[in-house]
């Protein structure tokens, strides 16, 4: 059945099948809880995405001892960049981020580049518009020591404008790490 791909829900109330599910690289969906089996058992609901990872990635990282890989959707991504980038001169939160953990690594150093990399990538193929929402997320997060409205003044933007193109660039970086983490999964 796995081997079809797909997504794939399960819920139980069995704390060693839920464990089971875990291991198989299914992730708890906690809104999804209910009580079927009465007040004392609690059943979870697990979800497993097959549509873009497929089994043979997530079976050789399962028989290698690794968490299996997990699908990145754009929105996934989405929250976690702007949780980072909140945080981007700080190395211990950037390391143990949802960011880091969606690219797979921990070094700090390895997230900064691959960010930077994907900025520089899609700076050299985008419209005006979508450059210059770069460069004010390049110039807000990316390059310390500027506040907002000293970067809206840079760009010769209004504040709204400017938070109009911090949520493109960052909405448009997003799905770009996102299509790269997929790509990476597949390898």
């Amino acid at each position: 059945m796995f081997a079809r791909g797909g997504i794939y829900v399960v819920w139980t109330p069995i704390p060693d099948y839920q464990s089971l599910f875990t291991s198989l690289g299914f992730e708890l969906l906690p809104d999804a809880r209910s009580w079927f089996w009465g007040p004392d058992h609690p059943s979870d609901a697990f979800v497993l995405d097959l549509t873009h990872i497929g089994v043979e990635p997530r079976i050789a990282a399962i028989v290698g001892g690794r968490r299996p890989p997990r699908t990145v959707t754009p929105l996934d991504m989405e929250r976690a960049l702007q949780t980072a980038l909140l945080h981007w001169h700080d190395d211990g939160r950037l390391s143990s981020s949802t960011l880091a953990e969606l690219l797979g690594t921990t070094r700090v150093d390895d997230l900064r580049a691959r960010v930077a990399g994907a900025v520089d990538t899609r700076c050299g193929h985008a419209t005006p518009q979508v450059a210059q929402s770069y460069r004010a997320l390049d110039l807000a997060y990316l390059t310390h020591g500027q506040s907002h409205e000293r970067v809206a003044e840079e760009l010769a933007v209004s504040r709204s404008t400017f938070y109009r193109l911090l949520r493109r660039g960052v909405s448009d970086l997003a799905t770009t790490l996102a299509h790269a983490a997929h790509v990476q999964g597949e390898q």
